[in-house]
Order: C-alpha cells, then structure tokens, then sequence
C-alpha cells in the first residue's frame, strides 16, 4: 500500500523536533491534491488494466524527473536545458493516469520548466547586455568580425582562392 512517508527516528533528534516537518507534510500533502491512504489503495483494487498503465506511467515519471534533472544541470551548454526540459514537460505531462501525476512527474516538470525558463532569462539578459553597452558591443563586434575572417581565409585557402 502507498502511504505517506514516515518520519525517521535517527537516535540523535528528538522525535518531537520533527512534528513541524510532519504538519507541514500532511498540509502539502492534502492542499495540492495528492491523493489519500484510501483513495490510493480504492485505485489500487480498481483492475488489472490500471496497474499496468500505472505501471508505464511510473516509468514515464521517473524518465521526466531524470531528463528534469539533466536540464537543470546543462546551464554549461545552450541546447541541453531546452531539449530535455521540454522532453521532461511532455513525459511529465503523459504520465498522468485518471487525473492524477505523481510526485516524480511534478518534480520532473518543475525542472526541465524552470530550467528553460532561467536559460531564456539568462540569454535575453546578456544579449541586453550586450548591445545597450557600447564598449561590449564594440568588442563583440570585433570578436565576429576577426573569427569571419579566419574562417573566411580558411576557406579560400581550400578552395583555391575561389569561394
């Protein structure tokens, strides 16, 4: 049966030193819509049919908070926050049976959501950046401009002096 998490006892905490995690828990748990103990195990009995597309859909889950978790962690690179985020979102999103997405698949959405959103945010300002400063637009020019010419020396070199 699926039950909501127990609090660990580790020996050195106090167990009353962890009932505000256990409230605000059992808040979240109820105010976002996951479901109860009895909703949980009423679905579970529903038939075979459900468990196997719940079955998929776990897998479905857990591939969104990977991809979620790789497009967070590709700030390094332009390309990989764009496509594994939007990936992330759509495996997210199938994932859901009867109306209900899991923990995996929410988080997973969180992610690869955020981490496109923050990318953008971060290109759209350095391109502001860029061109509303006069000296980094010059030097960006410059920087162009000397690797179009390197590539465009390369290239009559190879052709022969005809491109």
């Amino acid at each position: 049966m699926f039950r909501t998490p127990k609090v660990l006892n580790l020996g050195c905490v106090p167990s009353y030193a962890s009932a505000p995690f256990v409230f605000f828990h059992i808040l979240m748990y109820n105010k976002f819509g996951f479901l109860s103990d009895e909703k949980r195990t009423q679905r579970m009995n529903e038939g075979v049919e459900n468990t196997i597309s719940r079955a998929g859909a776990n897998g479905l889950a857990t591939a969104a908070l990977i991809l979620g978790v790789v497009a967070a962690l590709g700030f390094a690179f332009v390309f990989p926050p764009f496509v594994f985020g939007a990936t992330a979102i759509t495996l997210g999103l199938l994932s859901r049976v009867d109306g209900f997405i899991s923990l995996r698949a929410k988080i997973g959405i969180c992610m690869g959501a955020l981490s496109m959103i923050l990318l953008l945010v971060i290109i759209i300002s350095g391109i502001y950046l860029i061109m509303t400063n006069p000296g980094l637009m010059e030097d960006f020019t410059d920087n162009f401009n000397d690797v179009y010419n390197e590539v465009y020396n390369e290239l009559l070199q190879q052709e022969g002096g005809f491109v």
